[in-house]
């Protein structure tokens, strides 16, 4: 369940970030090279903690297994 929550979280978190990051790019005019380039390095960080988050999963679940 809270593995569940995280991931909804990040993910609303992650559209807020995008959304903001491109908004200020463009109300700023900022290059393309450097929206396009913080673009890819939030995309790094956002698959990151999903995989994150899938291993904390993946881990909890191990566990119970090993105990039973």
């Amino acid at each position: 369940m809270k593995n569940w929550l995280a991931s909804v979280m990040l993910g609303v978190i992650t559209l807020i970030l995008f959304l903001g990051l491109f908004f200020l790019s463009d109300s700023q005019q900022w290059p393309k090279g450097i929206t396009i380039g913080l673009t890819v390095i939030l995309l790094i960080i956002v698959n990151a903690s999903f995989t994150w988050l899938f291993w904390q999963s993946r881990k909890q679940h191990l566990n119970e297994e090993e105990d039973n």
